[in-house]
């Protein structure tokens, strides 16, 4: 252990000398304190660089950093008082030139007047390719109806992020969830609530404003997922209440009083029913077309008395099968997961597009996680069966609301586990056989500046394969006219 030691304190003290950082006056054995925590992540070549500082309640009066490849070539070394801000270009030529490896990071930080020398920490380059950007929804942490909100654009490779649609442009209405077809800018639905109502849908770049309220669904379509032909799209049909807690540290609970299943074709406006997803006993929730197309995953919950039965709530993994040919649904629903008999709910099951994994959010009960202090993430195998906490990349605080990218490697998640307030987005890497790295929050030019003065939450992510294709002030004009496609059951 002395030589170990010994060794570690040379190394260390070696490192500095060589590299064009401040020298050490002391090392330490422990890994730096630093803000937003990257010891030991994996991520994209592509990715905007991994900016920091440190971490509150460390002061600190400056912050170095030397990057090094395996080989102990110094790539980039770079100090300041506050923060590591990594210039772009070297930065993505490190990363590019070492896909498939592992920088080392050897971070000094002066406090008291003194550097002191940290272990270095590892990051692990991925070979395997991360969309273009991503799409999600920013929203005000609060209770009140609607308030501000947008659905915003991220490029992953550098911080620019642009408004795809504000509700401030048609007099403060709802934004739901931005789903466009497994990762294409191009083709994508988003619903409106409030005095202009309605479905936008954009498809192959030309979109049109829908009135989806029919006598036989009853509502808005909510939740949905695309065919991956594009020809057909899933969506829950929901009616949504809201209760707040008065006696129990949760603050509330969002549910459904009801909720059912139907596809849509948008060539022809056509809702298709099936009777075996639409019953009066069940609630059905959250669906996702497979990789393939020819099942539909969804949750399932005895249709009980809400909010009074509220903590007996709990929702089962279920598919059935859909022909897209003959656009019907099939004959029978199966239950790959029974959530009441493993004494949890399970909730937005979303498919990896190489038609292997199935990724849930879970929790003690309801049917919105991110309210739950103890909801997880977790993996169902297709081929296996097999279903697993993903405890490499869960936390003490909700973890919910995923997405996978385009090559079903990486995935998107939010979490409160950075400030217990408000949703934050992570981004995680899987291999081939399930297991994750270790998870990275979404970089920012200055981390402690751009998160501290967010009052925003983020939800509802997804990956982009390029920037979202929308005219605004089209969409604008549309929503604030009284025009609406409508539809029809077949």
């Amino acid at each position: 252990m002395k030589l170990y030691r010994f060794l570690f304190l040379t190394i260390a003290f070696a490192l500095f000398i060589s590299c064009s950082v401040p020298s050490a006056d002391k090392s330490i054995d422990s890994y730096p304190p630093i803000w937003p925590d990257y010891v030991g992540v994996t991520v994209p070549s592509t990715i905007a660089p991994l900016n920091f500082t440190v971490a509150e309640g460390c002061g600190h009066e400056g912050i170095a950093v030397s990057v090094c490849d395996e080989s102990g070539s110094e790539l980039i070394s770079i100090s300041d008082k506050e923060t590591i801000k990594f210039p772009i270009r070297k930065w993505h030529k490190a990363l590019k030139s070492n896909e498939g490896k592992t920088l080392s990071f050897a971070v000094i930080i002066k406090q008291d007047g003194a550097w002191t020398a940290y272990k270095p920490f590892n990051v692990d380059i991925s070979a395997d390719a991360i969309d273009y950007g991503l799409t999600y929804r920013l929203i005000k942490a609060g209770y009140q109806s609607f308030g501000h909100m947008g659905i915003y654009e991220r490029n992953l490779s550098n911080f620019r992020q642009k408004s795809v649609l504000d509700n401030k442009m048609f007099d403060d209405g709802c934004l739901n969830c931005h789903t466009s077809k497994r990762t294409d800018p191009s083709s994508y639905s988003l619903h409106i609530r409030g005095d202009h109502s309605a479905t936008l849908l954009t498809r192959d770049g030309q979109t049109e404003c829908l009135n989806t309220i029919t006598d036989e669904t009853g509502g808005f379509f909510v939740y949905p997922s695309w065919h991956p032909g594009g020809e057909y799209i899933v969506y829950s049909v929901n009616k949504t209440r809201l209760s707040f807690y008065t006696h129990t540290e949760k603050k509330l609970e969002v549910y459904d009083q009801a909720s059912d299943l139907i596809v849509y074709k948008p060539e022809t406006h056509e809702v298709i029913l099936s009777d075996l997803v639409r019953r009066k006993d069940k609630f059905e929730n959250y669906p996702s077309f497979s990789a393939d197309g020819s099942e539909i995953y969804f949750v399932s919950s005895e249709a009980g008395d809400l909010p009074k039965e509220m903590t007996g709530n709990q929702y089962s993994l279920c598919k059935i099968a859909f022909d897209a040919e003959a656009g019907k649904f099939g004959d029978k629903v199966d239950t790959l997961i029974n959530g009441p008999a493993l004494g949890m709910s399970i909730n937005t099951p979303r498919p990896s597009y190489d038609g292997r994994f199935v990724m849930v959010a879970a929790m003690d009960f309801g049917t919105f996680p991110i309210w739950h202090p103890e909801a997880d993430l977790w993996l169902y195998d297709i081929k296996t069966g097999d279903f697993r906490n993903i405890e490499e990349i869960n936390s003490d605080c909700p973890d919910s609301f995923h997405n996978w990218s385009s090559s079903s490697r990486w995935v998107v998640f939010t979490t409160r586990r950075d400030n217990s307030l408000y949703t934050l987005l992570y981004i995680a890497h899987m291999d081939e056989n399930g297991h994750f790295g270790r998870p990275f929050l979404l970089p920012q030019r200055d981390p402690r500046a751009y998160y501290d003065q967010l009052m925003y939450s983020f939800n509802t992510p997804d990956f982009t394969s390029g920037p979202v294709d929308l005219n605004q002030r089209a969409a604008r004009k549309m929503l604030l006219s009284t025009d609406r496609s409508r539809v029809h059951v077949r």
